[in-house]
């Protein structure tokens, strides 16, 4: 045996895990390289995937606590606006030693409107409802120009102040309709069902615009009468309002 026989003897002995491929070792390098790509694309599927689920958990979390604090902001305006409302009734209530008609005084025949909505269910939104003591209930009238609503006092009284509360928990756009706010005193029974002329009555003041939550309106030194007439400069819409607060003295001879 020559010198390169001995040779290839040698290089025949080497395990050929260490020396050598196997005999298809390209196609085996090459389907190692894409197996691992493959998982790494697979991973990295399945990681963004699991990045977007986690962002849209996130968001909906996010617009879940934004309208529970939006609902709970709400509910806290409206106590708060409440509380304020009490407040200042409280205060225009002994100002001057002014004596207020007692709501409680004035029967459920003493208030009155110029119609009557009736809800699909059939219930039914009647003048009392705004004298009732109570903010969560009102009154509602069909669609009228100008619509109006009146409290009977039933003897003449010196009108000093009369507040109003707009209707409570409802929407932004309903609330809206309380819309240039005028009040005044007459002698003269208004007619259900007639429209109310502006000059029918002696005006103790006027809001133009939107009137908000509360429309707290003075009279001037010697208005007086047995009628009080809240009434809304509107062209076809309804009326509704949660409460009307009267301030004022009884007339003595």
């Amino acid at each position: 045996m020559n010198a390169y026989d001995n040779k290839t003897a040698l290089l025949k002995s080497v395990p050929r895990t260490v020396m050598d491929p196997p005999p298809d070792g390209l196609m085996y390098c090459t389907v190692l390289f894409l197996g691992a790509n493959m998982r790494c694309i697979l991973l990295g599927v399945i990681a963004a995937i699991l990045v977007a689920v986690a962002a849209l958990v996130l968001a909906c979390a996010a617009i879940t606590m934004s309208t529970m604090n939006k609902s709970e902001d709400e509910t806290k305006r409206l106590e708060d606006l409440e509380k304020r409302f009490r407040n200042l009734e409280q205060q225009l209530n002994i100002q001057g030693g002014v004596e207020k008609p007692e709501v409680s005084e004035i029967r459920p025949g003493d208030a009155l409107q110029i119609s009557i909505w009736t809800s699909s269910g059939g219930r039914k939104y009647p003048a009392g409802l705004a004298a009732d003591g109570n903010d969560n209930t009102h009154m509602y009238t069909n669609r009228h120009t100008n619509p109006w609503w009146c409290a009977d006092l039933q003897d003449i009284y010196h009108i000093k102040r009369v507040v109003v509360t707009n209707r409570m928990h409802s929407e932004e756009a309903i609330r809206a309709r309380a819309t240039n706010l005028r009040v005044g005193v007459t002698s003269t029974r208004p007619q259900v069902g007639e429209n109310l002329a502006l000059d029918a009555y002696t005006l103790c003041e006027e809001k133009p615009g939107y009137m908000g939550p509360i429309g707290i309106v003075n009279c001037p030194d010697g208005v007086s009468g047995q009628y009080v007439i809240v009434q809304f400069q509107v062209a076809n819409n309804h009326m509704h309002i949660a409460e009307v607060k009267i301030y004022g003295y009884k007339e003595t001879l």
